[in-house]
């Protein structure tokens, strides 16, 4: 990572994947850097392909932040995919099973010990109900206009 040389091609490549994985999980740059990514002048640089080479804590911080395993960025710069670390580490929606539809359990459940990948893995959880909470309101408002023009 830090140090190693690859081709402006791969460090673009690399600049796509952690553009498209902070869209996917509806992180801001801000937010990668709040979840114990590295800074957000360095992700700007990261994302834009502005530099080829950057520190090995930067990029290992970035995998954490971005839920991949490590090595992930090493994979990506020779061509691979990243790889994600905690899908299978996640808890079900429903971790309780027979509770009534709409619980969600324990919103603490299943978090990470690692102080740095516990607090990753809340931003990613907040930003995943904000997003939930905003297309309720928004179908909530759909339904409300249909109503008053039936």
């Amino acid at each position: 990572m830090g140090g190693m040389s690859h081709p402006i091609e791969d460090w673009q490549r690399l600049a796509e994947c952690v553009s498209q994985r902070r869209a996917q999980l509806g992180l801001t740059q801000e937010d990668v850097r709040a979840a114990g990514g590295p800074s957000t002048v360095t992700l700007r640089y990261i994302e834009s392909a502005s530099q080829d080479s950057y520190k090995s804590n930067s990029l290992t911080r970035l995998e954490r932040a971005l839920d991949w395993a490590a090595g992930s960025v090493e994979a990506v710069l020779a061509g691979g995919e990243p790889t994600e670390r905690s899908a299978a580490k996640r808890p079900p929606s429903n971790p309780e099973g027979d509770s009534e539809a709409g619980e969600i359990g324990d919103p603490l459940a299943g978090l990470p010990e690692d102080p740095d990948e516990r607090l990753a893995e809340l931003v990613r959880r907040n930003k995943a109900i904000g997003r939930e909470i905003e297309r309720l309101v928004l179908d909530g408002n759909e339904r409300s206009e249909d109503r008053h023009a039936g």
